[in-house]
């Protein structure tokens, strides 16, 4: 018999066990020592699911933020250039850019230009004119359109009506265009 405090007294209570009684508590013990590294097994295996699973959707959010980010650059690529066009039409007059076009389609007589209004956006100023030609062949309306979409000339048509009538025997066109030109203006707004 063992002395020496608790572990003198179970070592002493198991001494005085049955050899059978021994083995049920060697089992008993071989048992609970099983499902306690079963348990922590469990317990570490779902834990490191979960930080998987975290770290998946962590990963997912990332992609979907680069690609945020590379569309924001896309955008701001977009933007400089749009600002580039315009700023390489500063000071020129939406007059002088359609008398241009005008004499280059040969339609200076049969064109009229009205302001109509200004609107502004931030840094961006936004003017409506009306375009209007009068009595024109039907190539001249399509090369002055075509002039005026295809020049760079920071400008939008925001609408159109071509219209038909005879004159002096001939088929004239009477065209009108709603035209919105777009300048940037430093410090205003």
């Amino acid at each position: 018999m063992a002395s020496g405090g608790l572990f003198g007294a179970i070592e002493a209570q198991y001494e005085a066990l049955s050899p059978r009684d021994r083995r049920a508590i060697g089992v008993l013990g071989l048992f609970m020592s099983v499902v306690f590294v079963g348990g922590l097994m469990f317990t570490l295996k779902t834990s490191m699911d979960a930080r998987a699973e975290s770290i998946r959707l962590a990963k997912v959010a990332l992609g979907n933020q680069h690609a945020l980010i590379e569309r924001h650059y896309d955008a701001m690529a977009i933007i400089d250039a749009a600002e580039k066009r315009v700023k390489e039409y500063e000071g020129q007059a939406v007059s002088t850019f359609l008398e241009k076009i005008a004499t280059k389609t040969a339609v200076s007589e049969e064109m009229s230009v009205n302001k109509q209004t200004s609107e502004m956006e931030g840094q961006v100023r936004a003017t409506r004119y009306r375009v209007q030609l009068r009595r024109v062949g039907y190539d001249k309306v399509v090369a002055f359109i075509y002039e005026v979409e295809v020049s760079g000339y920071p400008v939008r048509v925001e609408s159109s009506e071509i219209r038909t009538q005879l004159y002096k025997g001939e088929k004239v066109y009477n065209l009108t265009l709603d035209l919105v030109h777009y300048e940037i203006t430093e410090g205003e707004g």
